[in-house]
């Protein structure tokens, strides 16, 4: 009876240690586990860093108002028409790029070609065509009589924002009672009659 006793102590002894010894290698495989998932947290934490597409500088854009044709002749791409460049100058300032499209100088499916590249400027700060017409005006007291004056004083009226031969078109058309004229006869368009406005005048001498 004591002998069976004891082995039943012995028995139970046993079988504590044995959960004993399960429950340290539990404990271990799980650090272990818990340790070895540590780096992909870290690795997953350092991923590549986000990049941003790149912006065209606001330097390098050309501005649609200021640039000369040779500039503006950057913009004539697969996609644009002919002319592109005229067209622009042609119908200045813009008050923004809309205003390419509002005013017909280009379409809609050119602005979207060019206008990542374009640039209106500080339109306030930067004198418009018909600033820097009115200043010359002023300077030069003697208005053009386009009913009388020659082809080298009309060459005169050639100012950036007017389409080429703009003195023969004036020349052709004569003669003109007023500066609506200009415009009704096709001589001009009605952005260049505003350029040159305050320079022309139609008194019979």
């Amino acid at each position: 009876m004591v002998t069976q006793l004891k082995l039943s102590r012995l028995s139970l002894l046993g079988v504590f240690a044995c959960l004993a010894i399960v429950s340290g290698c539990s404990d271990s495989s799980t650090s272990s586990v818990s340790s070895s998932t540590a780096p992909s947290a870290t690795v997953s934490s350092s991923a590549a860093p986000k990049t941003e597409p790149s912006k065209p500088a606001q330097g390098n854009k050309i501005n649609v108002n200021t640039a000369p044709i040779a500039e503006l002749d950057k913009l004539e791409l697969p996609g644009t028409k002919p002319s592109l460049s005229e067209r622009i100058q042609g119908a200045r300032p813009y008050k923004d790029a809309k205003d390419l499209v509002s005013k017909k100088a280009i379409s809609e499916e050119e602005l979207k070609l060019i206008e990542n590249l374009i640039t209106v400027g500080d339109v306030a700060a930067t004198p418009s065509p018909a600033a820097t017409t009115a200043a010359n005006s002023k300077a030069n007291s003697k208005k053009i009589n386009v009913n009388t004056a020659p082809i080298a004083e009309l060459d005169k009226l050639e100012l950036p924002g007017t389409k080429p031969s703009l003195s023969e078109r004036i020349q052709g058309a004569r003669p003109y009672k007023d500066a609506k004229e200009l415009v009704s006869k096709k001589a001009i368009s009605e952005d260049e009659l505003k350029l040159i406005e305050n320079l022309i005048t139609f008194e019979e001498k």
